[in-house]
């Protein structure tokens, strides 16, 4: 698949790396995470077991989310 999107999570998106997704929404299990930050780097480490890896921008633009909604949310 080109992207897949929709409930992508810890715990499968090995799963889906396996089976040839290289693009990958992760949007609520980063946003639902009580740590985003560190949701991000467990999937991060997830999926370089499997031989991919989120790249540079995309760590950046998550950290710019996280740091903006915790500027929003007044935490």
């Amino acid at each position: 698949p080109a992207v897949a999107i929709g409930g992508i999570n810890a715990k499968n998106i090995g799963d889906v790396i396996k089976n040839g997704s290289r693009n990958f929404a992760i949007v609520r299990a980063v946003c639902a995470a009580d740590n985003p930050y560190e949701a991000i780097m467990a999937l991060n480490e997830i999926a370089a077991k499997n031989d991919d890896s989120f790249n540079l921008l995309v760590l950046q633009c998550c950290q710019y989310a996280i740091d903006n909604m915790k500027e929003d949310s007044g935490n």
